[in-house]
């Protein structure tokens, strides 16, 4: 197996089978791609990993092309809590594993995730001027329907694409594994967490990195979010192989 990022079609030898990873963040990808790896490891064949930058953008040219050799894979979760988990790891990364100083600044501003919510949902400009740098500045903003509008989800070959649910990672990967029937398989590859130990490195972590909101903030929060879930819902509905 060869994998590539985030890499255009032109860069590839589309005459072997290649898989094309639409990562979308915080959604157990990282391990995902690494099972695949281990899974296919001996098989002549591509992985693609299309996460964030200009991923999207070169999604739309991977979906130009009509080719049986080309198969999607796409990783989904709750878009609630993706974005919960996003933005703590977004906050995590720019204060304490790789300290931006502007965007360091801005997060301290904000006690944890209902806080922002707060500021986003907030009458005060400041406020909402200030959550909504926070939002865009990582990849908290590219939720499902980033990656995948309409216009694009539309273009997914149906007989071609397969979903990992969030909430069944291990059975629908063994279910994608046995659906592409190749030969040379490594069996005893393992699913591994990765970034799922980060919280207990900083002091007070339950506060900094809560998950909890309020019923007025989630209730906006869904609001806010209301085509990341139009997108995972089609998801789960059209394209559950």
């Amino acid at each position: 197996m060869k994998f590539y990022r985030n890499v255009y079609p032109d860069e590839l030898n589309l005459e072997k089978l290649t898989i094309i990873y639409i990562h979308i963040g915080k959604t157990a990808g990282e391990s995902i791609e690494k099972y695949l790896k281990d899974t296919f490891h001996d098989n002549e064949m591509n992985l693609v990993e299309l996460h964030v930058y200009n991923s999207n953008e070169i999604l739309k040219s991977f979906l130009k092309i009509r080719n049986e050799k080309l198969i999607y894979l796409v990783s989904t979760r709750d878009p609630v809590e993706r974005w919960i988990s996003s933005y703590n790891w977004d906050k995590y990364v720019y204060i304490y594993k790789e300290p931006h100083e502007r965007l360091s600044k801005l997060h301290a501003h904000i006690k944890n995730a209902d806080h922002l919510v707060t500021f986003l949902s907030s009458n005060n400009i400041n406020d909402e001027t200030l959550a909504k740098e926070i939002h865009q500045s990582g990849h908290t903003c590219m939720g499902q329907s980033w990656y995948l509008p309409l216009n694009v989800i539309d273009q997914l070959p149906k007989n071609k694409t397969y979903i990992i649910d969030f909430r069944n990672i291990k059975s629908d990967l063994d279910r994608f594994v046995k659906k592409l029937n190749l030969n040379s398989l490594n069996k005893d590859a393992i699913l591994q967490k990765s970034k799922h130990d980060y919280k207990f490195q900083v002091n007070n972590s339950e506060n900094i990195f809560s998950t909890k909101l309020s019923q007025k903030n989630l209730d906006f929060l869904k609001n806010f979010l209301k085509f990341d879930i139009e997108i995972h819902d089609i998801l789960l509905k059209n394209f559950k192989n």
